[in-house]
Formats: structure tokens, C-alpha cells, sequence
């Protein structure tokens, strides 16, 4: 934990509990510092990338004692089910992608995915994509960390509406 989150933590009266998690890219994080906060269960209620401003702090501090809203400041896709996603693309509404290398592509996919790996996606997205056109990247047979740090790289990019199609 670095010096300055430490600090704020204790000048706050926080306590950090739990363990820590050494591999944030299997959980989709893709920039640092990044705070996540969960409720009893562990699921996570509010996350924030990045630097981190005083009207960001007070927002935290009254999440904290739980007098605030979920405060999200990421840079991530929405997770959707599949009912969601069958209203948002049907009839071919969407740009649907699959961000895995093409051997496990070619594996199996879904019949409408567009293979882009995600080393590809940067410059691939904007050249063949419509950052006005929802897009969706297909997670259902991806690892939860690659498929959320695809759509964090299309949400980086500028695309107004991307989603993750879970694969439950």
C-alpha cells in the first residue's frame, strides 16, 4: 500500500481489512491506484481509478459511514445478462466482440462475435468500430479479469456504450 494511501487511511480513522489482492489484472483492474470497496458479502459496491480529489475523498468518508452513494470514478464496462444484451443487440444493434487471442477463438465463440484480441484493440477498435454504436465484448469464454480489461480498453478509447455479456 503506498505512503500516501496509508496516510489518508489513518488521518481518516479507516482500517483496511481483509488480505490483499497480488494479481489485480484477474479482476479486470488496468490502472493504478485504484480503491475498491465491498459490502459484508464481498461484492463490490464502489470502485475508484486514479487520482483521487477532496470531493472524491468526502464522497468516500460518508460511503464509509454509510450516509453516501456508490461512488464509481473507473474506467469500466457494464456487466449485462443475457436478457439485457438480447434487448440492446436484437436485431444486430451492437458491435459484438471477443477479445481472446484467435487460437481460443477458433476454439469456440459465438456465432456474431468479431475476434479482436485485446493487443489488437487499440488499433483495431477505432478503425473498425463506431464509438457511437453500443458495444459488447463477449465473456462467455473468457477469463472475468481479460474480459473486463477488453472493455475498460474500449471504454478508454472514447466508445460511448460499452457492455460485458457475462456468460451466466
Amino acid at each position: 500500500m503506498a505512503d500516501v494511501t496509508r496516510d489518508w487511511l489513518r488521518d481518516n480513522d479507516i482500517r483496511a481489512l481483509g488480505g490483499h489482492l497480488k494479481n489485480f489484472s484477474a479482476i479486470g483492474v488496468v490502472m493504478f491506484p485504484t480503491l475498491v470497496m465491498t459490502d459484508r458479502g464481498l461484492t463490490v459496491t464502489d470502485i475508484v481509478e486514479g487520482p483521487v480529489s477532496e470531493v472524491v475523498q468526502a464522497q468516500l468518508l460518508d460511503r464509509i459511514a454509510m450516509t453516501g452513494a456508490p461512488v464509481s470514478l473507473a474506467q469500466t464496462a457494464k456487466e449485462i445478462t443475457r436478457l439485457a444484451f438480447d434487448g440492446l443487440c436484437h436485431p444486430e444493434g451492437c458491435q459484438f466482440v471477443d477479445a481472446r487471442d484467435r487460437k481460443r477463438f477458433d476454439a469456440a465463440h459465438s456465432p456474431r462475435a468479431v475476434n479482436m484480441p485485446l493487443d489488437e484493440v487499440a488499433v483495431r477498435a477505432p478503425a473498425e468500430f463506431d464509438e457511437g454504436v453500443p458495444t459488447v465484448v463477449d465473456c462467455s469464454y473468457s477469463p472475468i479479469g481479460e474480459c473486463r480489461e477488453a472493455g475498460s480498453a474500449f471504454v478508454i478509447l472514447g466508445f460511448k456504450s460499452v457492455s460485458l455479456l457475462l456468460p451466466h
